[in-house]
This record gives C-alpha cells, structure tokens and sequence, in this order.
C-alpha cells in the first residue's frame, strides 16, 4: 500500500509522489495535459514516470492500464 502526495506547478503540470506506507522508495510521476502530449492520448491527462522506479514500475500491475510515458529525456513542456 502506497500514499500518494500531489503537488501543483505553474505550468499546469502537478508533481505526484508515491511512498510505500511502510517505507522504501517513492515513486515519481508528472501529470500534464493531454494537448502537452508530445503524441496522441486517449486520456485528459499525458502520465509521464518521472524517477528510475517509476519507470520500473509502469507496466506491473494496474499501472499498465495508465500509458505511462517511460522515456528517459526530461520533459520540458
């Protein structure tokens, strides 16, 4: 079980942090706009993992049903 801690930026964008409640690595997102995607979404939002952890991450259980940007260059939108 994880807590999950939001943050919104200037640009639009919000920062989301996930920590295991028992404690160990976050895993790090950012959640853009659908139209700052760099392709089409079929979502309101782009997900891209933000952290090495995250991007582990994104294809294990329900976050595979998420699209989860993994590419690895930074995401200046």
């Amino acid at each position: 079980m994880s807590k999950c801690l939001p943050a919104a930026e200037k640009d639009g964008s919000w920062q989301i942090q996930c920590s295991p409640i028992k404690g160990g690595e976050a895993l790090q997102f950012v959640v853009y706009p659908a139209d700052k995607s760099p392709y089409d979404v079929a979502t309101s939002f782009y997900l891209v993992a933000d952290n090495d952890l995250a991007r582990k991450n994104a294809n294990d259980g329900l976050l595979s049903y998420l699209m989860i940007d993994t590419d690895k260059k930074e995401h200046k939108i």
